[in-house]
């Protein structure tokens, strides 16, 4: 299986593609922090790569982001992306539904080169917007495309094609009793495979509604 690469250490980090490419030592144990009474839903590639697990955890720490994995008082989906590409940044996009109001909150960051000491020198702002449509419109929409419920592009192997190098879309899933994560990578590449397609269908009502540019889609 090919590794994919980001430009950025957050990048890489949500690209990291198989787990046998570079086989962790230990293995985290996630069942110590996380309640039993979150159902869980994560790809095992994903479970078993401590790396992936540790860079993105101090990543949301220092956007102020809470762990998903422990339950949310209210239903929350994150999508992390690329954001501007000879930046060198990404976004996270994270929508929440409390007492029944729709929110988007926007995160965007650059990560410093990876040999840079990422606490240091962590760069992030944020912003609201809402929806040209209004709420009502954009969220029957974007919950129509089966965002929730996509399975991980690694379920599509060997049906899948995966360059050398790419980017990937990653989304979260949050409520007071789940948690999903999946990924989708070179969705440019892909637009022929059906739950490709969905994915991309929500992301660019996104790019529609929140003049939000999400390259490489």
């Amino acid at each position: 299986m090919k590794k994919l690469f980001g430009l950025s250490m957050f990048m890489f980090v949500f690209l990291s593609c198989n787990p046998h490419d570079n086989k962790p030592t230990t293995k985290l144990k996630i069942k110590e922090i996380i309640p039993d009474t979150i159902t869980r839903d994560v790809p095992k590639w994903m479970d078993e790569d401590t790396f992936f697990q540790r860079k993105a955890n101090e990543i949301k720490q220092l956007l102020g982001l809470p762990m998903l994995e422990k339950g949310s008082s209210e239903m929350q989906i994150r999508i992390w992306a690329p954001y501007d590409i000879k930046e060198d940044s990404g976004q996270v996009i994270v929508f929440t539904n409390k007492n029944l109001d729709w929110s988007a909150n926007f995160y965007y960051y650059k990560d410093p080169p990876e040999n840079f000491q990422l606490r240091t020198t962590f760069g992030k702002r944020t912003e609201s917007k809402n929806p040209v449509s209004g709420w009502k419109i954009f969220i029957d929409s974007f919950l129509a495309t089966g965002i929730e419920s996509l399975p991980d592009y690694h379920e599509l192997l060997p049906n899948y094609y995966l360059p050398m190098d790419s980017y990937a879309i990653t989304v979260e899933i949050g409520t007071p009793n789940k948690y999903r994560v999946y990924q989708y990578a070179a969705l440019e590449f892909n637009k022929e495979v059906r739950t490709a397609a969905m994915l991309m269908k929500a992301l660019y009502l996104i790019m529609k509604e929140f003049d939000q540019p999400i390259p490489y889609i």
